[in-house]
């Protein structure tokens, strides 16, 4: 049966009184039920009114038309004593990575003085749904119990169950589960683990996690489920109550609005909206990923971000002038990198990071401080964007937003980073120092965020820094573009490439890789910081195997150009060229890992699966293994076909349907190959 036929199913199953938009959703309702199916997957979800609300009763989730048995509780702000203040009302909503729309449905309650706005979100292509609330008016009559802080213990838990402070409530259907909370941790210059994991089976009482994301799988009838909190990790949420999910055998709860019920006025004020996946198999955290790759900022996957940033050497800005950046740029264009950035320097205000002891600026900026810097550049940028332009390279700048009074010069800050993109036409911005100091500062770096995609028709991309404070973090920052993942320099000792792979293999279960921003060095640099035995140490590794493990994200090339041995900028420009020849296809498609934890004497890798081309890339890693071979289980049904090694020794077999064994004798080389599906399975 096909999309189409499987449409007329349901619209002859249900009878009329359809709404068929946007397309590829069809939906029903009337005063007590909500029906909302798709074809691609083949969904139904059923949803009834309970006190003004709309709650998931029941969930068919393929063509067998079995319910899974998944119900959602209704949060207790004012049960019972709500009214519909409106009709239900049905439409769209644009995502920037998709051709598609989604289909919104939402209605406003009224309670003494307070307004509710429940929406549910609807995706295509994948088996998810999001709830957002919003709400506007005063408190004043209505019963909003803050929850209380508890620290997991049972004695400090939150004296009620069905306090408001609650997001979400998904109801199971049996009760055994393996679960898997994962939390993603930013101020990476502090620690070296952006994802941490915990699995464990439901207790019968109730017992509560911190952590972005939920996964679970039943282990009795095998359907599965995420629930995905859109929200700041942990400790930086506003309002937060000391965990993000509760568990027990019978259910799960989102916790946290992130909405102080002591603010809300005459404005809407959003929670953080909560994503659910439901799935009959065991694609679950593929969902996962496709469903951000709709929602994030469009210029996360337009085409691989080369881009060349000259802090990584550590002259800070001793070096910022116009004849540096002019030589860095003849550098680029020499080697195939697109962008040059600016950091921290062409201004006018210098900043407490400036090599100069002038420098004082940090929280608190001026208008005239994001003029251009007079001394290091005196004829201004124009004339290295015109040297760029000509060469088919841009410019990136360094911004810190001024963060006193709570982002309180937020619009004027969006307005200076506009007029050096209309000046100058710089679309890259690196944004630095953000800071969540309450739920108005949260909510003021998302306006100036939004007012400068907004404005500039998404043109705009960021690369938001999540290496310090209590920032955005890896879920929210994908909406306005990439995410600079950590600050690793060899001056300190502290970049090791095995290290970068293992955080990006880690992640890249749960996160798309195009939205991070992985950092190679010049690994020539600093060689007596490290001992001679380091067998790990980066002038060990060397330079293209650094680059091939920060190409499988965005390639972030941290270094000075300019500094570059004769060897290493030919070793870089043969890397990139290279790549390039299948880069846009391997960052178009949904990248997952495969092989074993990076530890440095492992085999690792990443796959590729793009859909238009219907076909998957392997990019395999082989780090310090005594092992020379290594079978890899795939699942396309041609043999493969090798298209990239750096190691000439290298050769790959096919074992038969199902299993690749890849030869590389020597330590530390990487292998491409690529898999077509079988036209006739």
């Amino acid at each position: 049966m096909n999309s189409k036929q499987l449409l007329l199913f349901f619209f002859l199953a249900w009878g009329y009184g359809l709404s068929a938009q946007p397309t590829g959703f069809l939906v029903k309702h009337d005063s007590e039920t909500l029906k909302v199916a798709t074809a691609d997957p083949t969904m139904e979800w059923t949803f009834n009114e309970y006190s003004g609300f709309w709650s998931l009763t029941e969930v068919k989730l393929d063509s067998s038309n079995a319910s899974q048995g998944f119900e959602m509780g209704i949060p207790e702000w004012g049960q019972g004593k709500l009214r519909i203040a409106n009709p239900l009302e049905i439409g769209d909503f644009e995502l920037s990575n998709s051709q598609k729309k989604g289909l919104s449905i939402s209605r406003m309650l009224e309670y003494e003085k307070l307004t509710i706005r429940q929406e549910l979100r609807f995706y295509p292509n994948v088996p998810v749904f999001s709830v957002h609330w919003y709400f506007k008016g005063s408190l004043v009559g209505v019963d909003w119990v803050p929850v209380k802080t508890g620290n997991g213990m049972q004695e400090s838990l939150p004296a009620s169950d069905s306090s408001p402070g609650f997001l979400f409530h998904l109801k199971f259907p049996s009760s055994h589960w393996e679960m898997e909370t994962v939390q993603f941790r930013e101020s990476t210059d502090h620690h070296n683990e952006p994802v941490t994991r915990r699995t464990f089976s439901p207790f019968w009482k109730q017992v509560f996690y911190e952590g972005n994301l939920l996964l679970a799988k039943n282990l009795e009838h095998k359907p599965s489920f995420f629930l995905l909190k859109y929200s700041p990790h942990s400790h930086a949420q506003s309002f937060y109550p000391g965990f993000d999910f509760s568990v027990s055998s019978t259910g799960a709860k989102v916790w946290s609005t992130g909405v102080n019920p002591d603010t809300i006025g005459p404005e809407w004020a959003e929670s953080y909206p909560v994503f659910v996946g439901l799935s009959s198999g065991e694609d679950l955290e593929m969902h996962l990923i496709q469903l951000q790759m709709q929602v994030a900022a469009r210029t996360v996957f337009e085409s691989p971000l080369l881009l060349a940033n000259t802090w990584g050497d550590r002259s800070r800005d001793s070096r910022m002038n116009a004849d540096f950046i002019r030589s860095e740029l003849e550098k680029a264009a020499r080697l195939g990198i697109k962008v040059v950035q600016l950091d921290d320097g062409w201004q006018a205000g210098l900043s407490k990071n400036s090599a100069q002891k002038s420098g004082q600026k940090w929280d608190d900026w001026k208008k005239e401080d994001w003029e251009v810097h007079p001394e290091r550049f005196p004829e201004g940028l124009d004339p290295l964007i015109n040297y760029a332009r000509e060469n088919g390279l841009e410019l990136g700048i360094w911004f810190n937003p001024s963060k006193v009074n709570s982002y309180i010069h937020w619009e004027r800050d969006a307005d200076i980073i506009l007029s050096i993109y209309r000046e100058y036409g710089v679309r890259q911005f690196k944004v630095d120092g953000l800071e969540i100091l309450d739920r108005l500062s949260e909510v003021r770096i998302h306006q100036l965020l939004q007012k400068v995609k907004r404005e500039s028709q998404g043109k705009i991309n960021f690369n938001l820094d999540v290496t310090a404070g209590n920032r955005l973090g890896f879920i929210q920052s994908q909406a306005y573009g990439h995410i600079f993942m950590e600050n690793r320099y060899t001056d300190w000792g502290n970049y090791y490439p095995h290290l970068t792979l293992k955080n990006l293999w880690n992640l890249a279960h749960f996160i798309p890789l195009q939205a991070i921003q992985a950092e190679f060095l010049n690994t020539d640099r600093n060689p007596n910081v490290y001992p001679e035995s380091d067998y790990l140490a980066p002038q060990r590794i060397g330079l293209r195997y650094a680059f091939w493990v920060a190409a499988m994200a965005q390639p972030l090339a941290w270094m000075e150009l300019s500094g570059l041995s004769a060897p290493n900028e030919s070793i870089l420009r043969s890397s990139l060229l290279e790549f390039s020849k299948f880069a846009e296809e391997f960052q178009r498609g949904v990248i997952r890992p495969i092989l074993q934890e990076p530890n440095g004497f492992s085999w690792t890798g990443f796959r590729s699966w793009n859909e238009q081309t219907n076909r998957e890339i392997y990019v395999v890693f082989k780090e310090k293994s005594e092992n020379e071979t290594q079978e890899l289980l795939v699942e396309r049904g041609r043999p493969p076909r090798l298209l990239f090694s750096t190691d000439s020794q290298a050769k790959l077999d096919w074992m038969g349907p199902g299993s690749v064994q890849v030869s590389m004798p020597k330590p530390f080389q990487i292998l491409v190959f690529s898999l077509e599906s079988d036209p006739n399975p």
